[in-house]
């Protein structure tokens, strides 16, 4: 949970992980709304956005959901363990945010 404090508490990081969902949502040809890798949102702007579009890709069949969380790098054993879960969607929604979130974490620890 240290990585989404560490994009959740700050507007700076909050961007980044915008920007990083909205370069891998768009990967599956997933758009989100204009402002999203521009604006800073809110925490609970954020999720809904990645509900809607993940919405969008669950409708579309596993396939493609299965491709989406490959492009992410979600352990295929985290996805397995969530379908049996009664809140899967939201549970998977912060599956998706917490790969993304430690991908700016470490870029930002890591980076010369």
């Amino acid at each position: 949970m240290k990585t989404l404090d560490f994009v959740r508490e700050n507007a700076e990081n909050r961007l980044l992980l915008q920007q990083q969902l909205e370069k891998d949502y768009a990967r599956m040809g997933e758009v989100f709304p204009n402002n999203f890798g521009i604006e800073t949102l809110s925490w609970e702007q954020i999720i809904d956005s990645v509900r809607e579009l993940t919405v969008n890709i669950l409708e579309a069949g596993e396939p493609k959901l299965l491709q989406l969380l490959y492009l992410i790098d979600v352990p295929e054993k985290i996805f397995i363990a969530l379908l049996s879960k009664e809140n899967f969607l939201e549970e998977l929604i912060m599956q998706i945010i917490q790969r993304e979130a430690e991908k700016i974490y470490f870029r930002q620890q890591y980076r010369s």
